[in-house]
């Protein structure tokens, strides 16, 4: 059994310090870090989370409150999951993902019963009526959202504000004059801060440049609320106008309603969409997109978790998006 005695030979530093970085209890540079990390990766080692929780007082566990429905679009969602896991992995922890509907009464049972070392919490609301409750918890915390009240936890966030101007700026780069938005079914555009900011920002932008703007909200959920769109998406390919869309999922449906349309997008219809880069290899056609870094966002918030654990105070983080023109 390989033991953090042959993770310390592996990466040439003490036993003392392997420990210090899975437990994240005294600062360690970052170059010895990554020292560690790949020397337990080689190895294949997995820490003894038990021995860990006995000795220390932790339970090398990460909670994850996401909302996990018919709504969930896991193309947006995995990235963020992936690199958390990743992450905590390397430092010798494992995470419990959390669905949103547990409800704060859920998640203030697991922090009382000391399941949990630290959450990091996905889809925040403008108006979040669980934050206060949350920060009452004093466990290490990471909001993936910016809230108007965070109560004082540490948020993370891409610049939605940001998306909406690369994404407006590209559609009208490429000739557009008239663009219609494409929301998110089953969100209200003014409860959640990254619907609210890309629709209303996406809005200004538009009047700035002359454009005509029109942000649509998919009636009902899948192909048949984007196929609402079909005779407005009919009307701006005549005109060679543009669509910008917030979520991977709208953006197949939005696809597939252009092939059945014999629409083709770059030529009769300019198309910006917000996924990751990545995401590109998947798609039929990819278009132009806006990467909202969701790996980097995931390591800062996992990153927030072990500075909290280690005594820390961590500041709000604005990360910014970048643009792929395709």
């Amino acid at each position: 059994m390989v033991t953090a005695k042959d993770v310390a030979k592996r990466a040439g530093v003490s036993q003392a310090t392997v420990s210090y970085v899975m437990s994240g209890s005294r600062p360690i540079s970052e170059a010895t870090k990554q020292r560690v990390r790949k020397a337990m990766r080689e190895l294949n080692y997995v820490p003894n989370v038990n021995a860990r929780s006995l000795a220390g007082g932790k339970t090398g566990v990460i909670g994850v409150v996401v909302r996990m429905d018919e709504d969930t679009d896991m193309a947006e969602l995995r990235p963020f999951l992936v690199v958390i896991m990743r992450e905590a992995r390397a430092q010798g922890y494992n995470v419990m993902l959390i669905p949103a509907d547990e409800g704060v009464d859920g998640l203030d049972r697991m922090v009382r019963q000391r399941m949990v070392d630290g959450i990091i919490v996905f889809d925040i609301e403008w108006h979040d009526n669980r934050l206060e409750r949350i920060a009452e918890m004093d466990i290490p915390t990471v909001l993936f959202g910016s809230p108007e009240d965070s109560h004082g936890l540490a948020c993370v966030d891409v610049d939605y504000r940001r998306i909406a101007q690369l994404a407006v700026n590209n559609l009208a780069e490429q000739g557009a004059e008239r663009i219609v938005v494409i929301g998110d079914y089953g969100r209200d555009a003014t409860r959640y801060p990254f619907s609210k900011f890309f629709a209303g920002e996406a809005h200004a932008v538009a009047a700035v440049l002359g454009m005509a703007c029109t942000v649509f909200v998919p009636p009902q959920d899948g192909w048949r609320g984007i196929w609402a769109l079909k005779d407005e998406v009919v009307d701006l390919s005549r005109v060679h106008g543009g669509v910008a869309v917030r979520t991977p999922r709208a953006l197949n449906y939005l696809l597939q309603l252009c092939a059945d349309l014999g629409i083709v997008p770059g030529r009769d219809l300019y198309i910006v969409a917000v996924y990751t880069d990545d995401y590109a290899r998947s798609l039929p056609r990819p278009v132009s997109n806006v990467d909202p870094v969701p790996g980097e966002m995931a390591r800062k918030a996992v990153d927030g978790i072990f500075a909290q654990l280690r005594g820390e105070r961590i500041s709000d983080q604005l990360l910014l998006p970048h643009v792929t023109m395709r």
